[in-house]
């Protein structure tokens, strides 16, 4: 049905085309698919005016990240890893708690680190930290753990490879999905008591983000953990914009509770992770 607008407002930003003037206010009659007829007067049938489309963005602090949707990329795992990198990872990817494997700069897999994981971190062991040359086997490698709820690298996770001067650090998830994190110059040209500072001021940042989270109502356990994905997507990019650093992801978004294994989130899963985040050692 055509709608007849009567206020001069919306008679001048419609297209309105009389056929012939009229004295006084018509009275329609009948109305035909094609036109209108009034009394004694024709009047073509009124057209509205295609308005382009306009979407309103809430602005928000950059620590507040609100938007669920979440962007991944399409990446090749040929060109992001070694075999014996896929081969890792294939091995860990499923695990119930975080575990690590480390492939050394010359590419081999190095078998003398312990480490202790639960399902929200993984650190090396207290007795490991200590022997000697250990540490040394993190320079320029590739670490590789899992992330058994499907998230991101975390701030944390770059802490420690700048710290432990890490080459590459890879998250793995059960479905295939990865987060990583690669150096693409040597330590010595780079700025490396800066690099190692912002990735701690950027640690600190993920702790405040993540207390947010943990006090916002009114969200799913999944939401929760999205919020949080999206947010390290958006600054790690900036973080490696930043270093001349690389940053890769393509972790699918949680569609389900099932790899959550109950309710786990929420503020007590927050606080968990949290004291994760807290720094566990430094070389």
């Amino acid at each position: 049905m055509v709608s007849i607008y009567k206020t001069e407002k919306l008679f001048k930003t419609f297209a309105y085309k009389p056929m012939q003037k009229f004295i006084e206010r018509p009275q329609i009659i009948e109305i035909q698919p094609s036109k209108i007829k009034y009394n004694s007067v024709d009047y073509a049938k009124i057209e509205p005016k295609k308005l382009p489309n306009f979407s309103a963005k809430e602005m928000v602090h950059k620590s507040h990240i609100n938007d669920i949707k979440q962007e991944t990329s399409s990446l090749s795992r040929e060109t992001d890893f070694s075999p014996l990198e896929k081969d890792m990872m294939k091995e860990i990817k499923s695990g119930k708690i975080e575990t690590a494997k480390v492939i050394d700069k010359n590419g081999n897999l190095v078998n003398d680190i312990e480490f202790i994981g639960d399902r929200y971190s993984v650190r090396i062991s207290p007795e490991c930290i200590f022997r000697d040359g250990v540490m040394d086997k993190f320079i320029d490698a590739t670490y590789i753990h899992n992330h058994p709820f499907n998230a991101h690298l975390s701030s944390n996770d770059i802490y420690q490879m700048a710290m432990q001067k890490i080459k590459k650090m890879v998250a793995c998830t059960s479905d295939g999905g990865y987060s990583l994190m690669r150096r693409l110059k040597p330590i010595s040209e780079m700025n490396y008591n800066e690099f190692v500072n912002a990735a701690g001021r950027l640690n600190s940042e993920e702790i405040q983000q993540m207390k947010y989270l943990g006090k916002k109502r009114g969200l799913t356990d999944i939401q929760r953990m999205e919020l949080l994905n999206k947010w390290r997507c958006k600054r790690f990019n900036d973080f490696a914009q930043e270093f001349g650093l690389e940053f890769k992801n393509n972790i699918s978004p949680l569609k389900n509770t099932d790899s959550l294994e109950g309710n786990l989130f929420g503020l007590n899963f927050f606080e968990k992770i949290i004291d994760s985040l807290i720094i566990k050692f430094k070389s």
